[in-house]
Parts: structure tokens; sequence; C-alpha cells
């Protein structure tokens, strides 16, 4: 799996940009496993979705490695009516589409219901 979306480490290696630091949380450097696990505020995300001892395990993974276990989890990290590995794509889905409007929109501010959202475009998924 390469990391070939245009985040600020791919675009500052085609020297598109000098900065390497994620707009949310001024932290890190603006990877897709940063954008998509490791930041402090996607962490607070998905430790609302996962159990303690899976989300332990969960962030400790580089990136193929997280994807595809994420993925194959079947069930063991489940809550709720929608199965793990769709609930696992859309808020990976939901989590890139926060850093495009963060790229794109001065204006963009988080909504604080992010993960009821989330859970809500998942099973509306799954229903139809």
């Amino acid at each position: 799996m390469r990391e070939g979306l245009l985040t600020k480490v791919e675009r500052n290696k085609r020297h598109m940009t000098d900065s390497y630091t994620y707009q949310l949380c001024h932290r890190e450097d603006e990877s897709v496993l940063h954008v998509l696990s490791d930041c402090p505020r996607t962490r607070l995300v998905w430790s609302k979705l996962l159990s303690p001892r899976v989300f332990t395990e969960f962030k400790s993974l580089p990136l193929k490695e997280w994807v595809l276990a994420s993925i194959n989890s079947h069930g063991n990290c489940s809550r709720g009516d929608v199965e793990w590995p769709v609930r696992f794509v859309v808020f990976c889905w939901f989590l890139w589409k926060r850093w495009c409007r963060l790229l794109l929109d001065d204006r963009y501010v988080e909504r604080e219901d992010f993960v009821i959202h989330g859970l809500s475009q998942a099973a509306e998924y799954i229903s139809g």
C-alpha cells in the first residue's frame, strides 16, 4: 500500500509545500496514517467506537497492517447494528473528508456530533 494521497508529507516531497504539520492538531507530520489514525483528535473518534483492549492494539500498527487488521476484524470490535468492516470504512471516509475540508475550506468547523453522524451514515448505508 502506497501513501499516494496528497498529504503535506507527499506534497513536500513534490516541493508543493514547506510545511509537514497536520492542520487539525498542529503536532505531527500530515501523513495518511496520522490523518486516519494517529492524530489525537482522530484517536478520540476511534476510542468511542472500539473497546479499550482493541483500541490499544489498533493504535500501534503501521498503515498497511492497520487497514488490513481493521477490515478483517469480523465483529470482535462491533458495537450496535453495523458490522465493523463497514463502520471502519465509513469512518475512514469521514476522517478523510474532514481532512479535505480542512485543506480546502478556511472556515471549516468540525461537527460536535462527528461520531453520531458517522454511525448514522453507516447504518443508512447498510439499510440500503
